[in-house]
């Protein structure tokens, strides 16, 4: 065997350079300035009423002056919580105040502060109104163009909740402390080296910012010793919500659709309490003033049940006021099911109503979590149609295969109801009869109510089929896209499990007395004897509609099929537990594509076509059809009256 020589390398000499706090300060700014767009910043000078004199001290120009020995600051540029909001087109100076919305704009504002003297964001501010320069780092980060100063793995979320949690004009922790002495010097690595030519723009290009310790250690905040209050955070989430709700289209459609909707935040409110309970399950209404949120739990929620809710929103509320200029226009789209009343013959695709369980705040609710957990199924309010809903068709099996089953694309399945209360459990002889047919986990003398779990719980799961509907008395059906989803007290989700052999085969339509099972074995129905054979994470629906049980074990011995995954909640990920309710709204709703709602018409133009044809009478040879159909009495006057003469 032949020996390989090998050659050592010379050792790679970092490049690197010192700067002043002042002028990483500045530097950082102006690196911020120059992803913007000059069109942009004319937008942001006119708002800000600039004085053309004072270009070069607020550095919008681009031409700061590393070295300057005065403050890069310039007091004459500020904005008050009021005029941010005016400058977010939140409100209007015409329009009356909101006071939820006000709050969740000065919530907003605050945060813009403390992210605004980035890299230094554990500094006291030096002032009480949002500086210019505050304004444009904080648009930067909220627009996502960091990314292009950062490297990709750059934790955004844990700025912001640092941004939220800290208080403007406080004092704040410093684990490593304070330095005050302007003249210390910042070592820091360069891509290539500076020279003294360079304009602050080129130096500000030259720093590698995320090797920057301050950078790294976010100024020395102990992040973990950091809480947000839980009513300040349900305030922003309401706002994202509401946000969420507007589909994408001209900046102006979308700021007249965004004041109607901020008329409902109780009602987005009410969304955003639930997805606030994937941080903390005890959270209600009565205890938010007193209750703060942990950084865990923070990221519990938003790294799990909802990663990039935050970043994507505040991105489409800058993108759409502030940065218009770039913002992404949505081209107009063509006629559809919900722009509008479309009538080919018979056929006619009404605009999108709103029903009883499904309203445009559930469904920016149900989307964001849809978009948060990758599902290739997207829903708004312009590709749903209502399929069913047992307030209007009647709770019946037969009505809702009818209803649903000539729909070829995804649906969504939402079920609602109160949870079963110890009178039913114990005198309704229909839910005991369901009870026997159900396998019993939890021995009947203990409680089946966890400490987040109250007798007087509205209980709503929602599940996405990506499947046609089809009668399944014998197999399931359904692929891995499937998804149950948590509505109603608290938010969660359960996805399909990946499984060569099983491939997601969860679902089942029974019509011979046994309903609907998400989640299940196909269930017994033999010989007078039927049996549920429930999934450890399942959602089962007996025959008349009537009740629904949702079932997540965890610490189960069963050899059933696993077809969801367990919850990842933190209280709830290693309990077992069950949601027991009585059904008080079940509805179904088609989620399509224009193509796929185009082709729906056309099938149902067909249908409605043959039905017209089957009901049609050949009137030239009624004469010689009404003499046999007479003479067997099957028409005729017989003795009514009137007729023609």
């Amino acid at each position: 065997m032949g020996q390989s020589t090998s050659t050592i390398e010379p050792a790679k000499t970092e490049i690197t350079g010192e700067f002043t706090k002042q002028q990483l300060e500045q530097l950082f700014y102006v690196r911020c300035v120059s992803l913007l767009k000059p069109i942009e910043l004319a937008f942001l000078k006119r708002d800000f009423h600039q004085d053309q004199n004072k270009e070069e001290r607020t550095g919008v120009s681009g031409s700061t002056d590393i070295g300057h020995e005065e403050s890069a600051t310039s007091e004459n540029y500020t904005l008050s919580s009021k005029e941010l909001g005016q400058l977010l087109k939140l409100t209007t100076t015409e329009s009356d105040d909101n006071d939820h919305l006000s709050e969740s704009i000065d919530v907003l504002y605050s945060t813009m502060k403390n992210i605004g003297v980035f890299p230094f964001i554990n500094d006291k501010p030096t002032n009480e109104d949002l500086r210019i320069e505050e304004l444009i780092v904080s648009l930067i980060f909220f627009s996502g163009r960091y990314k292009k100063i950062f490297n990709r793995d750059y934790d955004f979320l844990k700025l912001w909740f640092i941004g939220l949690s800290l208080t403007p004009g406080e004092e704040n922790t410093n684990e490593k402390g304070d330095i005050k002495e302007q003249d210390h010097k910042y070592k820091v690595n360069l891509i290539i080296p500076v020279q003294e030519t360079d304009k602050p723009e080129i130096v500000a290009k030259k720093i590698i910012w995320s090797d920057i310790d301050v950078v790294k250690s976010f100024n020395g905040v102990d992040v973990n010793s950091l809480k947000v209050n839980a009513k300040k955070l349900l305030s922003m989430i309401t706002l994202f919500l509401i946000n969420n709700s507007i589909n994408l289209q001209n900046p102006e459609s979308m700021l007249t659709i965004f004041t109607k909707e901020v008329e409902r935040w109780k009602e987005f409110e009410v969304y955003s309490l639930y997805i606030l309970k994937y941080a903390n399950i005890l959270l209600d209404v009565n205890n938010l003033q007193m209750e703060e949120i942990s950084y865990e739990a923070f990221t519990n929620c938003f790294g799990k049940l909802l990663p990039n809710f935050i970043q994507v929103n505040l991105s489409r509320l800058i993108s759409n006021t502030v940065l218009t200029s770039v913002a992404k226009t949505a081209p107009q789209a063509k006629p559809s099911p919900s722009d509008g009343t479309i009538t080919r013959k018979k056929v006619s695709f009404p605009k999108f109503e709103e029903s009883k369980i499904v309203t445009s705040p559930f469904i920016s609710y149900v989307s964001a979590i849809l978009y948060a957990i990758n599902s290739p199924i997207t829903i708004t309010t312009s590709n749903i149609v209502k399929l069913y809903a047992g307030s209007e068709s009647g709770f019946s099996i037969r009505s809702l295969e009818t209803k649903i089953f000539k729909w070829q694309a995804p649906t969504l399945l939402i079920v609602s109801g109160k949870r079963v209360k110890t009178k039913t459990i114990q005198t309704n002889r229909r839910y005991q009869k369901f009870d026997e047919m159900y396998p019993r986990h939890f021995l009947a003398s203990e409680s089946y109510l966890k400490d987040w779990q109250h007798e007087n719980d509205r209980i709503t799961y929602a599940v996405l089929i990506n499947q046609p509907w089809k009668n399944s008395n014998k197999n399931n059906f359904g692929d891995e896209k499937s998804v149950i989803l948590s509505i109603q007290p608290r938010a969660d989700y359960f996805k399909s499990v990946h499984n060569d052999v099983l491939k997601g085969q969860s679902i089942y339509f029974n019509n011979l007395g046994m309903g609907l099972g998400f989640g299940n074995n196909q269930p017994l129905n033999k010989n007078e004897t039927k049996k549920y054979y429930p999934g450890d994470v399942s959602l089962t629906i007996e025959a008349n509609l009537e009740f629904a049980i949702f079932r997540h074990l965890v610490n189960s011995s069963s050899n059933n099929d696993k077809f969801f995954q367990k919850s990842e909640q933190e209280t709830v990920a290693n309990e077992d537990y069950e949601d027991r309710f009585t059904i008080t709204g079940l509805e179904v709703w088609g989620i399509g594509s224009t193509k796929e709602l185009e082709e729906q018409r056309k099938q149902w133009e067909w249908e409605e076509q043959q039905a017209e044809s089957r009901q049609s009478v050949n009137m030239r040879s009624l004469g010689e059809e009404r003499a046999f159909l007479e003479m067997v009495g099957l028409v005729g006057n017989h003795g009514g009256a009137g007729g023609s003469v």
